[in-house]
């Protein structure tokens, strides 16, 4: 076969690259289907105060690119109901208050 000619999916002599890395999707979903399975029972992967919601507070965090200040705020309030309650409540008003003094220009700590 010369450059810049395609062989078809099933002219792939077995060991070939091409079918090593194609055709064994089968295999390499089953592993990520069972890999997510382990995740969704991993309290560190998927901490059950944060998986409650349909979308995970990472993951609202990351898609809209948050500041740290405002992602930890969403962070501590999304969880206050399931983990430490007032304490996490206490931990978001205070990365709203360093916000607010970094606006003002005081002291932000």
């Amino acid at each position: 076969m010369r450059y810049g000619e395609w062989k078809m999916r099933d002219e792939y002599e077995p060991g070939d690259l091409w079918k090593e890395r194609h055709m064994k999707y089968e295999d390499w979903k089953e592993r990520e289907d069972a890999q997510a399975i382990q995740d969704a029972h991993n309290p560190v992967v998927r901490p059950s105060h944060y998986t409650q919601y349909k979308i995970e507070p990472i993951t609202f965090i990351m898609e809209n690119d948050l500041p740290f200040w405002m992602g930890n705020v969403i962070k501590y309030v999304m969880r206050a109901g399931s983990k430490n309650g007032v304490e996490d409540l206490r931990k978001a008003a205070r990365y709203i208050e360093m916000e607010i003094n970094r606006l003002e220009g005081k002291e932000v700590l």
